[in-house]
């Protein structure tokens, strides 16, 4: 049952709309330090006199369409009118949601760029932030069609993380100039393992170069690092500044920016020596099985320490992908064998493709694999392979606790090298 009566909405002075406004919430060029714009949310006031968050007035279960529109039309009004006269504010972000703006509504009642032209703010000022995008894509698409050519940037909100390729592929067709994703949403993939499909999502959506991430929800250093490294070049959150009804100076937060970026520099360099260092270390553990499984002598390995190096298995392919012995496990005490997976055929795992250029190169090199999601344990892993003849590839999985590679657990203490030199 839709509500439109005062007596339904306690929290609220009314439904008229001098009770809302705009606030704007800073949008930082990671870049340049700058705010770059601002995004205009609703807020309204309520019956103690008191700032609150408006988004409840596009709940339909809550209010008729008619009341949603009247009121954002006049907010977004306040907005340009505002912006207009704000000439070195940057860009001004504006929600607009599909579910809202249905054919009828967007063709009969006053566009957006009519209220722009009328508050004599240019549309090239303003970004469209459109706000769940997958629900309709064609009707998406033809809202796009439109704003672009009106000149206005488009934005692309409410990102689905665990979306398929073929819905990133739609959402790429629609050309936007900006991916919003939320950081918390993010971040809660990690408990269910998916995070490394996320992962996969945003490094294909900064490969493509016509548009950029922007990160919101961030609220902490640590959120600003993690939104670096998922490749953010804008951020919006807490940690620079709450929404608020004045606009900020460009170079608020400058010098703030240029710390953090200094810090995750620094970091990035630590993590990448370690990270050299790391690889010597699997590489020398990759020659001791290798030369181990070849004399027959695995028996022989310290398991315990391959353990805590999170080394887990390894096994055997031919050239085409096929499975070829058992996968050898290892357990701190000693290995078992499993045969489950002989003549399985692993071409589509992500770690094949790169073994697979091993056969173009000199014995007793080693690749390394992108982090992936093991199959078995479920957990964040990569591979390591070596050809130890023409026709076969040895593959080494090792558990990490992360996509910097940190093997988990970790441990430092070096493999004795000189035990994987052939005779």
């Amino acid at each position: 049952m839709q509500l439109n009566r005062i007596d339904c909405l306690p929290l609220v002075q009314d439904l008229i709309p001098k009770f809302y406004f705009p606030q704007y919430q800073p949008i930082v060029d990671i870049k340049t330090g700058l705010i770059q714009g601002f995004e205009s949310l609703i807020r309204c006031i309520d019956r103690s006199s008191n700032t609150a968050n408006a988004s409840w007035l596009f709940n339909e279960d809550l209010t008729y369409e008619w009341v949603q529109l009247e009121i954002d039309r006049f907010v977004r009004k306040q907005a340009f009118k505002r912006f207009a006269l704000e000439k070195n504010a940057g860009d001004l972000f504006v929600n607009v949601s599909p579910n809202l703006l249905d054919k009828h509504h967007f063709f009969e009642k006053q566009s957006i760029l009519e209220m722009l032209e009328k508050s004599k703010l240019s549309p090239e000022r303003a970004t469209i932030k459109i706000t769940q995008a997958g629900d309709d894509i064609d009707f998406v698409k033809s809202l796009v069609k439109i704003y672009k050519k009106q000149n206005f940037k488009i934005a692309i909100s409410d990102l689905d993380l665990e979306f398929n390729e073929s819905n990133l592929e739609k959402l790429l067709t629609l050309e936007p100039d900006y991916f919003i994703v939320k950081l918390h949403e993010f971040r809660k993939l990690e408990s269910t393992g998916r995070q490394n499909n996320a992962l996969l999502a945003l490094n294909l959506l900064r490969q493509n170069r016509k548009l950029e991430l922007i990160f919101e929800g961030i609220e902490t250093e640590e959120d600003f690092k993690l939104a670096i490294g998922f490749g953010a070049s804008k951020m919006k959150g807490w940690l620079f500044a709450s929404e608020a009804s004045s606009l900020l100076k460009a170079d608020t937060f400058k010098h703030k920016v240029d710390t953090l970026k200094n810090c995750y520099e620094k970091e990035r360099s630590t993590k990448l020596d370690r990270y050299i260092a790391l690889k010597k270390f699997r590489a020398g553990w990759l020659k001791i099985i290798v030369h181990n499984h070849i004399k027959n002598k695995t028996h022989q390995l310290k398991f315990d320490l391959l353990v805590k190096a999170g080394i887990v298995r390894y096994f055997l392919c031919d050239l085409h992908g096929k499975q070829v012995g058992p996968s050898i496990n290892f357990r701190p005490n000693g290995y078992f064998v499993d045969a489950t997976y002989i003549n399985n055929n692993w071409q589509h795992r992500p770690y094949f493709a790169m073994g697979l250029s091993l056969s173009t190169m000199d014995k007793g090199q080693c690749l390394t694999s992108n982090t992936y999601t093991d199959i078995t344990t479920r957990q964040s892993c990569i591979t390591l392979s070596t050809l130890i003849n023409q026709k076969t590839i040895l593959f080494m999985d090792i558990l990490v606790s992360d996509d910097s590679n940190e093997a988990s657990p970790l441990n430092n203490r070096r493999p004795n090298i000189s035990l994987a030199s052939t005779r």
